[in-house]
């Protein structure tokens, strides 16, 4: 006699993913480290080089940085301790923004504690409705979002609030004529396509070059969620060099 539980199991597909993942390697019991995670790590008393983990250059573990933190924790405390909007902006963030905008040549620089509030932040920001006056306000609640499938829970997750087919789009993944037939669903229509430049689900690559294009010719915004991207291409020495040296193209 088969138990409720073994039915929701098999309903759920648990045992076989348990089944399959187990002696693969997948699930198993906590590894745990000792100390910092880094490039270089300690398990159980062995050293051990780490490939996957997301502090690859090692600033958690440079005792130069680490004493820098402490240093502003004790001058700046452990939080902003409220909006910029209204108590204004912590000294030291000031100061990486102007630096981070001068070294990338942009106008304008915004920093946020992770990746994920970075895409929170700006997702809900651009679909917001915000009264600060009579005069000063805007209303971008018509917005409507234009997401490559495959990109990161994070940005989902900022755009949970939007009614999917309406508000919220899909096109399949990289592939710029299936953006091209959406955004022509939504012309004339405040319009943001999000992608990603590298994408941790499968390592891809997008096609960014011609996704601009497609966006400029249609007037839409574009925003890429570079996390995975960063020092990956750009300089002759990294990969994908070539694909992103002339810019975006023309087509």
């Amino acid at each position: 006699m088969r138990t409720e539980n073994q039915v929701v199991q098999d309903r759920w597909g648990f045992k076989q993913f348990v089944q399959a993942s187990v002696p693969e390697g997948f699930l198993r019991s906590p590894v745990i480290m000792q100390g910092m995670s880094g490039p270089n790590i300690t398990r159980d008393g062995q050293p051990f080089v780490n490939f996957s983990g997301i502090n690859y250059l090692g600033w958690q573990q440079d005792k130069c940085v680490l004493a820098a933190f402490c240093a502003s924790v004790m001058r700046y405390g452990l939080s902003t301790g409220g909006s910029r909007a209204t108590q204004g902006v912590c000294e030291p963030h000031h100061r990486l923004e102007r630096t981070l905008s001068r070294h990338h040549g942009k106008e304008k620089t915004l920093t946020f504690a992770s990746g994920m509030l970075a895409n929170l932040g700006f997702i809900n920001a651009m679909t917001a409705k915000v009264n600060f006056s009579s005069t000063s306000k805007i209303d971008n609640r018509d917005a409507v979002l234009i997401f490559d499938r495959d990109c990161h829970w994070s940005l989902w997750k900022a755009a949970a609030h939007l009614k999917y087919g309406e508000q919220l789009l899909a096109f399949k993944h990289n592939d710029v004529a299936d953006l091209r037939r959406v955004l022509g669903r939504v012309q004339g229509k405040k319009a943001i396509v999000v992608f990603e430049s590298v994408y941790s689900s499968d390592g891809s690559v997008a096609p960014i070059g011609p996704i601009l294009d497609a966006c400029e010719q249609a007037g839409a915004l574009s925003y890429i969620d570079d996390a995975n991207g960063f020092m990956v291409y750009g300089e002759p020495q990294r990969p994908f060099y070539e694909e992103f040296s002339a810019g975006p193209t023309s087509s």
